[in-house]
């Protein structure tokens, strides 16, 4: 299996290793309760100091989350940027790091970032429109910036094109009868699952179940849950081989200028430019 191909700097770690220790990290964490819970009493109480963690670790994360970030995009189908006629048009890894270093040194941008203490570039590349679909679609579920779901979308329709644009649309040339389902309305879909969220609250309240069960059965479902995650972990990562990264700290025009990217035989190419302090872009 191919592995992320991001240059990231020590404090970091390889992108792959940071995640898998993550998954090893939760999952001692479950073992660990899993002993905590046996030997709990059906009271169900739980050390002190279990119940003050997660106060703090939910204030350090909202913490993080409360900075913010620069981020610019270049891609093919942009004006000045991608080169080609008509909808089919083309960026290789050069011309597109070219793009993202004149648009960090444009000084007329009035929305450029100013005292930005590191940067993280990122190149999307693909050598046909086949595997950048699939590589934008796996690099989507992990950083949803809101101009890659639109490339992505034009990528795809793109790929269909030449055959679907002489598809004419059929339609009934008479009135007919069809059966409706009303469970297939929003409206009475809504209202079931609310009596249904109102049933589950009245039978949990019924049900005679301990505390310990309880938790029991919620921490089988968190580590089947954390086995998927796992494995979603390991297709995304074979999904993003096409994925070039790295960090840059200081000069960061000066960087930039410097760096080099994938050949000109990747002729489609995405570039990602985030700009921030390091503890935001760290995250």
């Amino acid at each position: 299996m191919k592995t992320v191909q991001i240059k990231t700097p020590t404090t970091l770690g390889q992108l792959q290793a940071q995640q898998a220790s993550l998954i090893k990290n939760a999952t001692t964490q479950l073992t660990t309760l899993a002993t905590q819970i046996n030997e709990l009493d059906d009271n169900g109480f739980l050390p002190t100091l279990i119940a003050s963690t997660g106060p703090d670790l939910r204030h350090e994360l909202q913490k993080q989350l409360q900075q913010s970030i620069h981020c610019c995009v270049v891609h093919p189908y942009q004006h000045t940027v991608g080169e080609g006629e008509g909808h089919h048009r083309y960026l290789s890894a050069p011309n597109a790091l070219k793009a993202l270093t004149q648009k960090y040194q444009d000084q007329r941008d009035q929305q450029q970032p100013q005292h930005s203490q590191a940067a993280i570039v990122v190149l999307i590349t693909a050598p046909h429109i086949t595997s950048f679909y699939q590589t934008l679609t796996a690099f989507n579920a992990l950083m949803p910036i809101p101009e890659l779901p639109q490339i992505t979308r034009r990528v795809k329709a793109l790929m269909s094109l030449e055959t679907t644009k002489w598809k004419i649309p059929e339609a009934p040339q008479m009135p007919y009868w069809r059966p409706l389902k009303l469970a297939q309305w929003q409206t009475a879909k809504g209202h079931l699952t609310q009596l249904g969220a109102a049933q589950a609250a009245i039978e949990a309240i019924a049900d005679n179940a301990s505390p310990k069960g309880m938790l029991t059965a919620l921490l089988a479902k968190k580590q089947q849950h954390l086995t998927q995650v796992n494995q979603d972990w390991q297709h995304t990562t074979q999904a993003l081989q096409q994925v070039v990264g790295q960090y840059l700290t200081g000069n960061i025009s000066q960087h930039l200028s410097q760096l080099s990217a994938p050949g000109h035989d990747q002729v489609l190419t995405v570039g990602l430019l985030l700009t921030g302090t390091t503890e935001a872009l760290a995250f």
